[in-house]
């Protein structure tokens, strides 16, 4: 793909660039039109180029905090009926670093984006893509003066209009100890804990109990045939019980 290869060159070049129409064609895959060109300049200017004004890292930064915030909306608006655990898990495959890179490309993002020495090799990495875009959702909201409502637009015009939800969601369903512990992580509940112990059985068909603790709370006891199937199944008891507090 010709816009994915490295552009090796100085930020007063950038800037020509820009002047020239490259300015243009960014604004339209935003929606928005930049009133400080020095922003826009900034986030379309990587670190591997040595920069006087706006540092692309920080415009990443704030991108990065507003494009999560926006597609957490969007996904509760999205799935009215999805508890925290699976919100949670539709987010993180929408803001990975694959996903933005993914996103930034087929937006055609990197077509007018500055790449210096530091950056070698004929594709740009996904880590590089993924940032530009961050840097320029943190741009669209400074420069609009912090309205979510045009970095929306960006958002909606690159991450949520060319990714699409169902390749999460036609994934095979987790087993309850990775749900469980997805759910805890979503909530700030920390890392389940099992207690798992033999209870009984014979040689050939032993029988296990598990309890699951989290953040002060126990879970279970459940029995299984192995101590793997105890687990599951005291996860299963804590999955029903927190995800119906939700």
């Amino acid at each position: 793909m010709p816009g994915d290869r490295p552009r090796l060159e100085t930020e007063e070049r950038t800037a020509e660039r820009l002047e020239g129409g490259s300015a243009g064609d960014i604004e339209d895959i935003l929606g928005h039109s930049f009133a400080d060109r020095d922003l826009l300049r900034a986030a379309l200017t990587h670190g591997s180029v040595r920069q006087a004004g706006r540092a692309p890292g920080r415009l990443e930064f704030l991108g990065d905090a507003v494009l999560e915030l926006i597609v957490r909306e969007h996904l509760m608006r999205l799935h009215p009926g999805d508890g925290e655990g699976a919100l949670t898990r539709y987010k993180a495959a929408l803001v990975s670093e694959k996903a933005l890179a993914r996103a930034g490309r087929a937006a055609g993002i990197m077509d007018s984006v500055a790449l210096g020495g530091g950056v070698s090799g004929g594709a740009v990495p996904d880590s590089v893509v993924a940032g530009v875009l961050e840097a320029l959702i943190g741009a669209v909201f400074l420069d609009s003066g912090g309205n979510l409502e045009a970095a929306g637009r960006a958002v909606e015009r690159t991450v949520l209009g060319t990714l699409e939800i169902s390749a999460v969601e036609d994934r095979p369903p987790m087993d309850a100890c990775s749900r469980l512990q997805e759910l805890c992580q979503g909530m700030a509940l920390g890392t389940p804990g099992y207690v798992s112990e033999r209870a009984g059985g014979s040689d050939h068909a032993p029988v296990f109990v598990s309890r699951v603790e989290i953040a002060g709370m126990s879970f279970g006891p459940a029995s299984g045939r192995s101590k793997k199937e105890a687990q599951q199944a005291a996860a299963a008891e804590a999955l029903e019980a927190l995800e119906s507090e939700e």
